[in-house]
């Protein structure tokens, strides 16, 4: 059993680097964590950040009080997550879309992806009625939007992009060619929004 174990946690060693010196910047909201070597690439983000909070701040009611960021610069994939549990989280990938990707047409890729992410932070925080008590008592697992539809959340998220940026995939014209396909070929009623 061990040695079944062994291999098939040998390619999770290689997730992360342990040898990376991580750091941590505190600002007003955010627990900036990156690698010491990308110092100029955390500056970057730093000040977005700090802009798209004072952005959201005018909109949104339910900020979190603080949120963890990471800038994980350990893969060749495009975008980045959230997500509530056990606390709220946003991971960053650096990386900019390759011409072939469905997110290729961008403005400035960086602020789109954190307003897109912490889009997702924001609909994970509303808490109201019974949940919120319960929050109180069970932390972060009682986050009722979670349950919401993908393309809720997803919708909510790249209309926030798009809103808040000079850009965003609602301008795209990928995603116009998209839609303008599925009605020439009479599937944009058809098409199910719940995938």
């Amino acid at each position: 059993i061990y040695l079944l174990m062994l291999l098939f946690s040998c390619n999770l060693w290689a997730q992360v680097d342990p040898d990376i010196n991580w750091k941590v910047r505190v600002l007003d909201h955010y627990n900036l964590i990156y690698d010491a070597k990308h110092q100029d690439v955390a500056d970057f983000y730093a000040k977005l950040l700090l802009e798209n909070h004072e952005i959201y701040a005018k909109t949104f009611a339910n900020l979190p009080d603080k949120l963890t960021v990471v800038i994980n610069d350990n893969t060749d994939l495009t975008n980045g997550y959230a997500k509530p549990i056990p606390y709220q989280l946003m991971m960053l990938f650096p990386v900019l879309p390759g011409p072939m990707e469905s997110i290729s047409e961008y403005g400035d890729w960086t602020r789109e992806l954190l307003l897109h992410e912490y889009t997702h932070t924001i609909s994970f925080e509303a808490r109201y009625n019974l949940a919120k008590p319960l929050y109180y008592v069970l932390g972060t697992i009682v986050t009722p939007n979670i349950l919401l539809p993908r393309w809720w959340l997803e919708g909510v998220a790249v209309e926030s992009e798009t809103r808040y940026s000079h850009f965003g995939r609602l301008r795209s014209k990928y995603m116009d060619a998209q839609l303008r396909a599925f009605f020439l070929e009479n599937q944009l009623y058809r098409f199910p929004i719940y995938e």
